[in-house]
């Protein structure tokens, strides 16, 4: 009897082990199974383009003329250029970018719409991804991790009166409008509801429009004991639209929006991966660099080490007449 308890409780211990093992696996392949992949699709001047996969861009551009009239009642005939660009790369330092241009020639004063108006528009995005975290041997999972995320805002316009741009951030399914009311230097005046947190913006002297302008979110994400987060997803949206205004209208406008994956850490803001655990994403993204120590620190922790081993050294070493 004892020689089979013998046998039995290893293999029941070996069993449980196999089964633990296996289900982690499951979950874990369930994980990349969730990976919707990434999109990118561009409409502009009537066309569109799209693309879908592990990685996606589109872009397409044209031309078109367009009827409207005059504030004097005459008739009037408008070239209108438009164009656009979307990635989503599946790298940490562009994930997603979106880019829109809209160019046409100055009418004055209009009193109808301008006839076709063919909205320019391009988004990308990166969907349902999860994090996969290891840790360390003898420690414990956290229960929460925490994505940091920047945007760089890049308008140039010239005359920026007569259009409707917009920016949109999608996060987990929700969209967070960081301009939409038309007006390029909004992106200073107005960050949508808060959840991304805008910086000032850099201006051009002499003009309303700000060259560059970055903000940051974060994305907080519930980590199950199988070491998957729950999913996440994030999008862009760069939007621009020619409408029935009365105003003098734009000459051109180029509008290009970035998002970058800048970090992977514990909520405190402490690196996963500085504390000695594992992260991969299911979708294969790769990890954001860790910041590399300045040269003056490698240079103290050289004299500390000397210091340390001048100490044992010493200490070790026996002397004479002792």
């Amino acid at each position: 009897m004892r020689r089979l308890l013998t046998t039995i409780v290893p293999i029941a211990a070996l069993t449980c082990a196999c089964v633990a093992i296996t289900l982690a696996d499951s979950c874990r392949a369930d994980a990349i199974n969730s990976w919707q992949g990434a999109s990118a699709s561009v409409n502009a001047s009537g066309k569109q383009a799209t693309d879908a996969g592990a990685t996606a861009s589109a872009s397409t551009s044209g031309g078109y003329m367009a009827t409207s009239f005059g504030s004097l009642g005459g008739p009037l005939t408008i070239g209108i250029g438009s164009g656009g660009s979307a990635s989503a790369s599946g790298n940490p330092d562009n994930l997603l970018q979106v880019t829109t241009s809209l160019t046409m020639a100055e009418t004055g004063v209009l009193s109808a719409p301008i006839s076709p108006s063919y909205p320019t528009q391009a988004t990308a995005s990166w969907n349902n991804d999860s994090l996969i975290v290891h840790a360390p041997a003898g420690v414990s999972l956290p229960s929460t991790v925490q994505l940091q995320f920047k945007i760089d805002l890049s308008p140039i316009a010239q005359i920026s009166t007569g259009y409707g741009d917009s920016v949109v951030v999608g996060i987990n399914g929700q969209d967070h409008y960081i301009q939409s009311n038309g007006l390029i230097n909004s992106y200073g005046a107005y960050g949508g509801d808060g959840t991304v947190k805008l910086q000032a913006p850099q201006w051009y002297p002499g003009t309303d429009a700000p060259p560059h302008q970055t903000g940051t979110f974060t994305i907080n994400l519930a980590l199950h004991p199988d070491g998957v987060s729950d999913p996440f997803s994030v999008s862009l949206l760069n939007g621009q639209t020619v409408g029935p205004v009365d105003w003098t209208y734009m000459l051109s406008n180029k509008s290009s929006i970035s998002l970058s994956l800048t970090a992977v850490t514990l909520p405190d803001g402490t690196s996963l991966t500085a504390d000695g655990y594992g992260v991969s994403f299911a979708s294969g993204l790769t990890l954001p660099e860790q910041p590399v120590p300045e040269p003056a620190t490698f240079v103290v922790w050289g004299l500390l080490g000397a210091a340390a081993l001048s100490v044992r050294h010493r200490v070790l070493t026996p002397r004479i007449g002792r």
